[in-house]
């Protein structure tokens, strides 16, 4: 009887957690917003995986003889100032600016993650110490301080997501600090400490897991916030360098050729806007579904 019992509840768990699941979904899909977000986003990373089958041309062959060709059939979105395809290189650059959003986020993340997790759990001097260096940084802009980042470690993909990462982690510091100085105090977690367990394993074991709707919610913003910022880089120069197809770069380089040949701004820009705002509702539609006040 009591090794059926044990099988139940063991058995019971797993269908739990997918009843959490099932219900969190449940909630996204009245969304119609966040669901036209993951519609899009979902889209644009496919059309970014498959590049390479979806692109008619490649992101870099050059055709002077078709310069400033405005959209037509053998061209769909135009052909730049050098007499490339532009529909290839957005489909191409999608790589490289949702890599960066990503990339970005995750240092941003964990950087975050780690530092408001030992403000929060540990308080006092030590939260003080850490709460007020991470002020500095929050007291500028945090495109200003990626911007300042970018310059001192050079221009580049890979400098831009680290300067994006490190601009942006106080912000998810705080978000991460306030739900762990609330959980700190509570039962199980002093139950954790008298058994021994150390820093890691109280903050990665007990207190994120609770904390990881905030989380969830913040990456998804943040991604989109990575985006935009990695364009602007690029486009004063401290980003992705040409002939990299990312859009911010498209931008920079086009911007020069505005007035005759829009096309060669407007659809990188509108590549940037479906991406962030897809993103964006997304995001609100996941703060939605994950907030408990919203359980039946």
């Amino acid at each position: 009887m009591k090794k059926q019992t044990e099988s139940k509840a063991a058995a019971g768990a797993p269908r739990k957690r997918r009843s959490q699941v099932a219900e969190i979904w449940k909630r996204m899909k009245r969304n119609r917003m966040a669901m036209i977000g993951l519609a899009i986003i979902s889209f644009l990373i496919l059309a970014s995986l498959f590049a390479g089958v979806l692109a008619p041309y490649g992101y870099d062959i050059q055709n002077f003889k078709e310069r400033f060709q405005s959209p037509s059939a053998s061209h769909w979105f135009g052909t730049d100032n050098y007499g490339r395809d532009i529909l290839s290189r957005i489909l191409y650059g999608g790589r490289i600016s949702l890599k960066i959003g990503l990339v970005s986020t995750a240092i941003s993340g964990c950087t975050g993650i780690i530092l408001g997790s030992i403000a929060g759990f540990y308080g006092g001097r030590v939260d003080n110490i850490i709460m007020r260096i991470l002020d500095v940084f929050m007291a500028l802009p945090s495109m200003l301080t990626a911007i300042v980042i970018a310059a001192a470690l050079g221009p580049g993909v890979g400098n831009c997501m680290l300067a994006l990462g490190i601009a942006t982690a106080p912000r998810f510091a705080r978000v991460v600090r306030g739900p762990v100085l609330q959980l700190k105090n509570q039962e199980y977690i002093e139950a954790a400490r008298a058994i021994d367990l150390n820093f890691f394993q109280i903050i990665f074991s007990h207190v994120l897991p609770n904390v990881l709707a905030p989380i969830i919610v913040q990456a998804t913003l943040y991604v989109a916030g990575g985006i935009t910022a990695a364009a602007g880089l690029s486009f004063v120069g401290l980003g992705a360098q040409p002939p990299s197809p990312e859009w911010g770069a498209m931008l920079s380089a086009g911007r020069a050729y505005i007035v005759d040949s829009w096309w060669i701004v407007t659809f990188p820009g509108i590549a940037i806007l479906l991406t962030v705002f897809s993103l964006n509702v997304l995001g609100d539609g996941l703060r939605d579904a994950l907030d408990p006040k919203l359980k039946n």
